[in-house]
């Protein structure tokens, strides 16, 4: 129990860190969820791993994060954006946006296996984590700043989900909207990637968007549940892999997915 709480204490920046990511991760997999928009969600992680892979292919440092996030992110915004602005059936921008998770995973395994060290491979597997206390207070703020920038905008992003040619037609600015919430989205997507790893955040974005009820109360009520079970799964995964000394992301992934499946079997009860 000694040698537990000694690692606790020291391992309390990045289960902070874990917690900040948990918070907002699991809503934007919830509204992207809502706009049928699943498939994105998958491949956003593994663009924003390859975007951090060829940054550090290119040069950038991971003692550069400002330049490193920002590159991962335009290169991220660029590819999603180049793929399907095409006009498109659903179908085959599905097909896309599964395209992009496999070419995503591939650009950042042949960066790595070219030049990549032992421990930035570890890093953006998840095998690793570690953060100060500057990223972990930087990476906090964004997130909660975010959430009550949603919350107060909450009609707007709502109605955006549910009804987007309507919001479309009520909204002047539209566009400016569009390309800032992706934007927004695509940067805490690279942010969480870099500081937990890929499985991570593709886990808290897919697993309890999936397995919350959205039918259930309404969009806020969805919300809070996939919030719920990101942070209450992501925290106990990371405890579990303290003390069983195994790799943070695959428990918390793990995690995630049993608290998701426990709510399931709850509701059915």
């Amino acid at each position: 129990m000694g040698d537990f709480s000694e690692v606790l204490l020291f391992s309390l920046m990045p289960l902070f860190m874990t917690i900040s990511v948990s918070l907002l991760t699991p809503v934007i997999g919830a509204v992207l969820s809502i706009r049928n928009e699943i498939m994105l969600a998958l491949a956003l992680p593994s663009l924003a791993n390859a975007g951090i892979a060829i940054a550090g292919f290119c040069g950038i440092g991971t003692d550069q994060n400002i330049l490193l996030y920002l590159f991962a992110t335009l290169f991220t915004l660029v590819v999603v954006s180049l793929t399907i602005s095409f006009r498109c059936s659903v179908h085959q921008r599905e097909l896309r946006l599964a395209g992009l998770f496999i070419a995503g995973q591939i650009l950042s395994l042949l960066t790595n296996a070219v030049k990549g060290d032992t421990h930035s491979t570890s890093f953006l597997k998840g095998e690793v984590m570690a953060s100060g206390v500057t990223e972990t207070v930087i990476v906090a703020a964004i997130s909660v700043g975010i959430l009550v920038l949603g919350f107060v905008f909450r009609t707007s992003v709502f109605s955006w989900c549910a009804d987007e040619e309507f919001f479309r037609t009520g909204f002047m600015r539209y566009s400016v909207f569009m390309i800032s919430v992706y934007t927004i989205i695509t940067l805490f997507v690279t942010i969480g990637v870099a500081m937990t790893g890929t499985l991570a955040v593709t886990a808290l974005m897919v697993l309890p968007a999936l397995l919350g009820d959205s039918k259930r109360g309404g969009i806020s009520s969805y919300m809070v549940t996939v919030t719920v079970i990101g942070v209450l799964g992501s925290v106990s995964g990371f405890l579990c892999a303290l003390a069983l000394d195994l790799p943070p992301a695959i428990c918390a992934a793990a995690s995630v997915g049993i608290a998701g499946v426990s709510y399931k079997v709850f509701r059915m009860i």
